[in-house]
């Protein structure tokens, strides 16, 4: 979890913790039955907040490169969601 943290920008961190939110959100919402879409919806939604925060919040502004690190970033930051969601849920439902 170190060495990814070390690759993942601590000013998203925020991210990862509003995607584990809406994680759960949609576990728990009883007309959402596709559970194996939540990770595929985390990893979109996370790639999308990653370019708006990272544009907008942070100030870089809508360029080229900002989307390449936008999608790098999301993609760690719905990871490290579903992750943490997996070891949490490992650890309790034994």
């Amino acid at each position: 979890m170190e060495l990814v943290a070390n690759y993942l920008d601590v000013r998203l961190m925020i991210i990862v913790v509003f995607l584990y939110i809406v994680g759960l959100f949609l576990k728990q919402v009883p007309w959402f039955k596709a559970n194996w879409a939540i990770p595929i919806l985390l990893w979109m939604l996370g790639i999308f907040i990653t370019f708006l925060y990272t544009a907008y919040v942070l100030g870089d502004g809508l360029l080229p490169s900002t989307l390449i690190v936008s999608i790098i970033q999301g993609t760690l930051t719905a990871a490290m969601a579903v992750f943490g969601y997996e070891i949490i849920k490992q650890i309790t439902h034994r």
